[in-house]
């Protein structure tokens, strides 16, 4: 009786620390596949990367941002359900709630940023040359420089 109780507790255990693998995971495929969608813009193939660090800060910022707090969150669910405490009585721990509020407050930013970005970068004209190249001709090569159309600006404005 004794060993079917420590199996389960073992297979518990095993799952409790995948899951908190497999979400850490899916967030790194999630930001590297990003950075493929943002590395083959035009801008990055021929290395002016300003504008699209510029445009793109926030995503640089959020994913390391949210990934650790989904760390933070998944350690310390993951020790407390390993010594014992059952999953309804994380919820009795301050701990355990600070971290969860904390952690959906940046996955609001999170989704909304990656949602947005994705958006942006589902735009043709950024991988196309002819229209970096007139936009650079016309002099206003900064993100948001004039009245030029640029592919950047036009998103983060949202037009």
């Amino acid at each position: 009786r004794a060993h079917a109780c420590t199996h389960a507790v073992t297979h518990t255990h095993m799952q409790v620390i995948l899951f908190v693998l497999l979400q850490t995971f899916v967030q790194i495929f999630a930001f590297i596949t990003m950075f493929l969608m943002l590395s083959n813009t035009y801008l990055f193939q021929v290395g002016i990367i300003g504008p699209l660090i510029s445009n793109f800060k926030l995503t640089f910022a959020i994913h390391p941002i949210y990934m650790t707090s989904t760390v933070l969150l998944g350690i310390y669910r993951a020790g407390q359900l390993l010594s014992g405490v059952r999953t309804r009585e994380l919820w009795d721990s301050d701990v355990y709630i600070g971290l969860s509020l904390l952690h959906k407050l940046v996955a609001v930013l999170y989704y909304y940023n990656n949602m947005n970005t994705v958006m942006k970068l589902g735009d043709a004209s950024l991988y196309s040359k002819d229209a970096w190249v007139a936009l650079f001709a016309q002099g206003s090569a900064s993100v948001g420089g004039s009245s030029t159309l640029n592919p950047l600006h036009d998103h983060a404005s949202g037009s």
